[in-house]
Protein backbone atom coordinates (compact mmCIF):
# COMPACT_ATOMS: atom_id res chain seq x y z
CA UNK A 1 0.00 0.00 0.00
CA UNK A 2 2.90 2.33 0.75
CA UNK A 3 4.34 1.80 -2.74
CA UNK A 4 0.95 2.49 -4.33
CA UNK A 5 0.66 5.71 -2.38
CA UNK A 6 4.09 6.78 -3.64
CA UNK A 7 3.13 6.08 -7.25
CA UNK A 8 -0.16 7.94 -6.79
CA UNK A 9 1.71 10.91 -5.34
CA UNK A 10 4.16 11.01 -8.26
CA UNK A 11 1.35 10.78 -10.80
CA UNK A 12 -0.47 13.69 -9.13
CA UNK A 13 2.68 15.80 -8.79
CA UNK A 14 3.50 15.42 -12.47
CA UNK A 15 -0.05 15.64 -13.77
CA UNK A 16 0.09 12.17 -15.32
CA UNK A 17 -3.02 10.08 -15.88
CA UNK A 18 -2.70 6.33 -16.47
CA UNK A 19 -4.72 5.31 -19.53
CA UNK A 20 -3.14 1.97 -20.40
CA UNK A 21 -0.49 -0.47 -19.25
CA UNK A 22 1.11 -3.81 -20.03
CA UNK A 23 -0.31 -6.88 -18.26
CA UNK A 24 2.08 -9.66 -19.22
CA UNK A 25 2.69 -12.71 -17.03
CA UNK A 26 4.21 -15.53 -19.06
CA UNK A 27 2.41 -18.59 -20.33
CA UNK A 28 -1.28 -18.31 -19.49
CA UNK A 29 -1.64 -22.09 -19.52
CA UNK A 30 -0.13 -21.87 -16.03
CA UNK A 31 -2.93 -20.96 -13.56
CA UNK A 32 -0.55 -18.95 -11.39
CA UNK A 33 0.14 -16.68 -14.38
CA UNK A 34 -3.60 -16.11 -14.83
CA UNK A 35 -3.68 -15.01 -11.18
CA UNK A 36 -0.79 -12.60 -11.85
CA UNK A 37 -2.68 -11.06 -14.78
CA UNK A 38 -5.75 -10.62 -12.59
CA UNK A 39 -3.67 -8.84 -9.93
CA UNK A 40 -2.21 -6.59 -12.64
CA UNK A 41 -5.74 -5.87 -13.85
CA UNK A 42 -6.64 -4.86 -10.29
CA UNK A 43 -3.70 -2.46 -10.27
CA UNK A 44 -4.61 -1.10 -13.71
CA UNK A 45 -8.13 -0.47 -12.44
CA UNK A 46 -6.81 1.16 -9.28
CA UNK A 47 -4.82 3.65 -11.35
CA UNK A 48 -7.66 4.29 -13.80
CA UNK A 49 -6.35 2.48 -16.87
CA UNK A 50 -9.14 1.30 -19.12
CA UNK A 51 -6.94 -0.54 -21.63
CA UNK A 52 -4.25 -3.14 -20.99
CA UNK A 53 -1.99 -4.94 -23.43
CA UNK A 54 -0.60 -8.44 -23.05
CA UNK A 55 0.29 -11.67 -24.75
CA UNK A 56 -2.44 -14.17 -25.54
CA UNK A 57 0.04 -17.00 -25.04
CA UNK A 58 0.90 -19.87 -27.33
CA UNK A 59 -0.57 -23.31 -27.85
CA UNK A 60 1.15 -26.30 -29.38
CA UNK A 61 -1.85 -28.62 -29.60
CA UNK A 62 -5.62 -28.46 -29.97
CA UNK A 63 -6.04 -29.38 -26.28
CA UNK A 64 -3.71 -26.56 -25.21
CA UNK A 65 -5.51 -24.13 -27.50
CA UNK A 66 -8.87 -24.99 -25.88
CA UNK A 67 -7.34 -24.65 -22.41
CA UNK A 68 -5.80 -21.31 -23.38
CA UNK A 69 -9.14 -20.05 -24.71
CA UNK A 70 -10.67 -20.86 -21.30
CA UNK A 71 -7.90 -18.91 -19.55
CA UNK A 72 -8.34 -15.95 -21.90
CA UNK A 73 -12.09 -16.02 -21.35
CA UNK A 74 -11.52 -15.97 -17.57
CA UNK A 75 -9.19 -12.98 -17.90
CA UNK A 76 -11.56 -11.21 -20.28
CA UNK A 77 -14.54 -11.71 -17.97
CA UNK A 78 -12.52 -10.42 -15.02
CA UNK A 79 -11.35 -7.37 -16.98
CA UNK A 80 -14.90 -6.69 -18.14
CA UNK A 81 -16.10 -6.52 -14.54
CA UNK A 82 -13.41 -3.87 -13.95
CA UNK A 83 -14.34 -1.92 -17.09
CA UNK A 84 -11.02 -2.72 -18.77
CA UNK A 85 -10.45 -3.67 -22.40
CA UNK A 86 -7.72 -6.29 -22.91
CA UNK A 87 -5.73 -6.09 -26.15
CA UNK A 88 -3.82 -9.29 -26.94
CA UNK A 89 -0.79 -10.03 -29.05
CA UNK A 90 -1.55 -13.43 -30.57
CA UNK A 91 1.17 -16.03 -31.00
CA UNK A 92 1.64 -18.92 -33.37
CA UNK A 93 -0.82 -21.74 -32.91
CA UNK A 94 -3.51 -19.58 -31.38
CA UNK A 95 -5.32 -18.26 -34.42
Amino acid sequence: ALELAGVERLLREHGVRVVSCVCAAGNLLNPSNVAVVKRKLDLASHFGADVVVGSAGAATSDDERLQLYDCLREIGDYADRLGITVCLDTERGLC
